[in-house]
């Protein structure tokens, strides 16, 4: 709890790890899975501050390899908040047979390949909502693209910038992470 900038009280419950019966604490780190994409909103929105994008721009504007006979303009913003009609990743691998989470070493390379290669898109534009992993993945692709600099180097600036020194996108699913939590359910 903070009261007046000053942590009053703290406490940690749980288990980092079950079978080794290590604790959580206040250096553990923890896979936030969809929470990251506020972060990637974030990074976003601090290129639109820098002025270096707008949200109502195509996004295919720095991104041309996308959707070449889709007409419709794709924004930015629409990729924000789900209202692109890109197709959601995981639903296109697990259509291929191979759910996302029974593939090995699948990267952002691997779904920006596989979003490439999709000609539709589930609706036009700005008309329906539906929850699409693969509109955070363009972005990632979008922030690297316009601030010239890995999305993760950008985002550990970022987060540098804000006090946030223990929060980081992982670009290595096999680093070794020091203090990393273990998901459990």
């Amino acid at each position: 709890m903070v009261k007046n900038g000053q942590i009053i009280y703290e406490k940690y419950i749980g288990y980092a790890n079950l079978a080794d019966q290590i604790k959580i604490t206040s250096q553990s780190k923890f896979n936030i899975a969809s929470n990251a994409k506020q972060f990637t909103a974030l990074a976003i929105l601090s290129l639109v501050k820098q002025n270096k994008l707008n949200l109502a721009d195509d996004f295919r504007t720095y991104l041309p390899d996308y959707y070449p006979h889709i007409k419709d303009k794709i924004t930015i913003q629409q990729l924000i908040n789900h209202t692109s009609g890109v197709r959601d990743y995981s639903d296109l691998l697990s259509l291929q047979g191979k759910p996302w989470w029974k593939r090995v070493g699948l990267d952002n390379t691997d779904v920006l390949n596989l979003i490439k290669d999709q000609k539709e898109l589930n609706f036009r534009p700005g008309t329906d909502y539906l929850y699409s992993n693969s509109g955070y993945t363009i972005l990632t692709a979008l922030v690297s693209k316009i601030s010239g600099v890995s999305f993760k180097q950008y985002t550990d600036e970022l987060f540098n910038q804000q006090g946030m020194m223990n929060t980081q996108f992982n670009d290595n699913y096999m680093a070794v992470v020091s203090n990393k939590t273990l998901p459990y359910n």
